[in-house]
């Protein structure tokens, strides 16, 4: 296979890849081998769960063998190795229709990751321009598997639970449009859904229920999960009974990997860049945010953190130590552009534990 001799031992410059192209390859083969084989369950659930499903596991792994293969050329690697499959893959006994969905797994393989990680899932476009794009759910099961053992082979530390819940998430959605059309459940329809169910889990009062939804635009009900819409509510009827000015919440999440920090707050100009200053002298990094304002002028932020090494950020040392700066910065008491230029780059430190579950 002269094209797959290109590749062998060629370097990567970037600080991304840790493996040549070759190597890389070939782990990504061996990850996809081990998924078939269950090995990976607790790790890749969702993966391992569709493995069994797909119609045909040549294909599969062709495109894992090939994804990479047009690196080191002039031009988009992924075009131009999408190009060596449709001539490489009938010499291996492919079918044309096999020969036609690995070309497109090259030429897309990574499509998926670009939009889980690049842009807003909660906006319903982004699912529907993808799922236009994929157009089947052979489609997403291969492409979803694939991405999955391409990032994982990367190198240590590059996969962890957030990403696979960005994918997860991408994958649910767009399965849903792609099998039932997107106009099964329109916006509304979702948000009442969301409300009606957040209603039936908190158990308070009607007037108290309708007052809270009624703060909130509805770009919020369609941003937040079902559970981060309890957590909020719970929040913010405490600091209202209690009378707190600011309240600020953390939760750990141990399948996504990543820490959710909620600050309810009066909303007032440079309240983000307080928040994200503050979480950076705490030695974490935001790999997620969502900013909302309620009718009334008040500020929810959803943010979601990791250690700058891609581990959780759980120890609680760490997290009371993260919510006082949080308060000391959006207080006023702390400089931050002091605080932050004498800033020492973050090392990963025993305070981090790993997770990776989702995909």
């Amino acid at each position: 296979m002269p094209d797959f001799g290109r590749v062998v031992a060629q370097m990567q410059y970037d600080m991304y890849h840790h493996y040549t192209v070759d190597e890389h390859t070939i782990r990504a083969i061996g990850l996809l081998s081990r998924i078939e084989k269950g090995e990976l369950t607790g790790d890749h659930p969702l993966s391992s769960e569709l493995m069994p499903k797909i119609h045909s596991r040549r294909v599969l792994y062709v495109a894992v063998l090939l994804h990479d293969i047009a690196k080191g050329r002039r031009g988009d690697h992924s075009i131009l190795g999408a190009e060596v499959a449709e001539k490489l893959c009938p010499r291996l006994g492919l079918t044309p229709e096999e020969t036609e969905t690995v070309a497109w797994l090259v030429r897309h393989h990574l499509l998926m990751s670009a939009t889980a990680f690049k842009r807003d899932l909660s906006d319903f476009k982004t699912v529907l321009d993808f799922a236009t794009e994929v157009q089947s759910p052979e489609r997403l099961k291969l492409l979803l598997i694939l991405t999955v053992v391409d990032i994982r082979a990367v190198g240590p530390g590059t996969w962890n639970g957030w990403k696979g819940q960005l994918l997860r998430q991408l994958y649910e959605t767009t399965e849903e449009v792609l099998l039932l059309g997107h106009a099964a459940r329109g916006r509304r329809e979702r948000i009442e859904v969301k409300q009606q169910r957040m209603g039936e889990q908190l158990g308070w009062p009607q007037e108290d229920f309708e007052r809270h939804c009624n703060q909130f635009f509805d770009a919020y009900w369609v941003a937040e999960p079902q559970d981060v819409l309890y957590l909020n509510a719970e929040q913010m009827r405490i600091a209202e009974m209690t009378g707190q000015a600011l309240s600020v919440a953390t939760v750990i999440d141990m399948d996504s990997g990543a820490t959710l920090i909620s600050v309810y707050a009066a909303d007032h100009p440079g309240l983000f860049f307080r928040l994200a200053g503050a979480i950076s002298l705490a030695g974490a990094n935001i790999v997620g945010a969502r900013i909302h304002t309620t009718r009334q002028g008040m500020a929810l932020d959803n943010v979601v953190i990791q250690c700058p090494t891609g581990e959780l950020f759980d120890e609680p040392e760490r997290l009371e130590r993260l919510r006082e700066t949080i308060k000391q910065s959006i207080a006023g008491r702390i400089k931050l552009h002091d605080r932050l230029a004498g800033k020492l780059p973050v090392r990963p430190g025993p305070a981090c534990s790993r997770s990776s579950r989702a995909c």
